[in-house]
């Protein structure tokens, strides 16, 4: 068993003012937070995306602002493994269109040297929470989760 890790300082400060900017994202991203607290050459993945800069990243959590209302994470937990974070969250918000939305999820972040963001790469399962409640592919995907389920 490993010892418990110390958390380097800047690295937990950057961690509560990152997990801050997503329940506030339009104005947290119009002020340059996600610049100051991201390395240059941040890389965003989940379920949706895989871009890489901080211009990249920005459109992307733009985008999320335009379709998604009053978005809100609630975190769970976190826990610390050398420069790693895994956060538990649950997301709360409104599609435009397809009314309430919410799921768990985790993010995992890589610091550097310097204490910023340099990986954020999310996990939550899209089939569930988003693909099924699509009209025609959600149907398909609820007729195959049928076929293969196992039936006791």
């Amino acid at each position: 068993m490993q010892p418990i890790q110390q958390i380097p300082q800047n690295s937990r400060t950057t961690l509560d003012a990152y997990l801050d900017l997503f329940n506030n994202l339009e104005e947290g991203l119009a002020q340059g937070v996600l610049q100051r607290l991201t390395s240059t050459n941040i890389k965003f993945i989940d379920p949706f995306n895989n871009v890489q800069g901080h211009t990249p990243v920005a459109n992307v959590l733009l985008h999320f602002v335009a379709h998604v209302q009053n978005p809100r994470f609630t975190i769970l937990h976190s826990a610390w493994t050398d420069n790693i974070c895994f956060v538990r969250w649950h997301f709360h918000g409104q599609l435009h269109r397809g009314g309430e939305w919410s799921f768990p999820g985790m993010s995992e972040l890589h610091f550097n040297q310097q204490g910023l963001i340099q990986l954020h790469q999310d996990h939550w399962d899209s089939g569930h929470y988003f693909y099924q409640r699509l009209p025609i592919i959600g149907l398909l995907i609820r007729w195959i989760k049928r076929k293969i389920q196992l039936h006791s």
